[in-house]
């Protein structure tokens, strides 16, 4: 689940190594040792990661999944639980650290930022995707507004970061480096894509009847 809160500024973006970050307090200063952090983090067995650029469906699939491993039909509205989760939000990791329950970690970063304890021990990862246009289109109207962020027109901003495409690693890398490790079959990986979900939900919500990409996330979930 993806949330900039208007009260954390996300202007100027932070540059390093190629790639565009926006100004979390975790991201500000050592971004190096900051992504060399989320790679050590320390990843249990049970831990799912909810892996997704921006603006992907993350907030939707995020709630599909928590209700899925907490076996609820309740609404998970812990928001700042979920943020304190993101890999990228925190500027550490003691909330995570002192939990005792299942945790549903999430990261909007390219693949080879992900724990690599989490990746070897072949711990589940559900890949969120989305059509590049209507991600970008989201992705706009999402920041428009936000504290610090340049008025700018559609044309504009897709000039800047569309074509561009270098915000947390860029659209096409990060969907790449994710198809790449499925291919390879160098992680547990689920594929979620997100017009898929709400496509056969959006029929399957009129009969009753549950979606066959829904069991096949709910099975990847309850596979040992």
């Amino acid at each position: 689940m993806t949330s900039l809160d208007d009260k954390f500024g996300i202007w100027p973006l932070i540059e390093y190594n190629g790639w565009r970050y926006f100004p979390l307090p975790s991201m500000v200063g050592d971004v190096g040792k900051r992504l060399q952090q989320m790679k050590d983090f320390n990843s249990r067995d049970d831990d799912v990661i909810l892996a997704s650029c921006y603006k992907a469906g993350t907030h939707w699939i995020h709630e599909i999944t928590s209700m899925l491993l907490n076996q609820t039909t309740e609404y998970n509205t812990k928001h700042w639980t979920s943020l304190n989760l993101q890999l990228e939000w925190p500027e550490d990791y003691k909330f995570a650290e002192a939990m005792s329950e299942q945790r549903l970690l999430q990261s909007h970063l390219p693949f080879e930022f992900l724990p690599t304890a989490h990746i070897n021990k072949g711990a589940k990862i559900i890949y969120v995707s989305r059509n590049p246009k209507d991600r970008d289109v989201s992705m706009y109207n999402f920041l428009h507004g936000k504290i610090g962020w340049p008025d700018m027109t559609w044309n504009e901003y897709f000039d800047k970061f569309v074509l561009n495409d270098d915000i947390y690693g860029g659209w096409f890398n990060h969907a790449k480096q994710y198809i790449d490790a499925i291919k390879h079959k160098k992680a547990n990986i689920c594929q979620v894509l997100y017009e898929d979900m709400w496509l056969e939900n959006s029929v399957t919500g009129k009969t009753g009847l549950r979606s066959r990409r829904m069991n096949s996330l709910m099975h990847y979930i309850e596979k040992k």
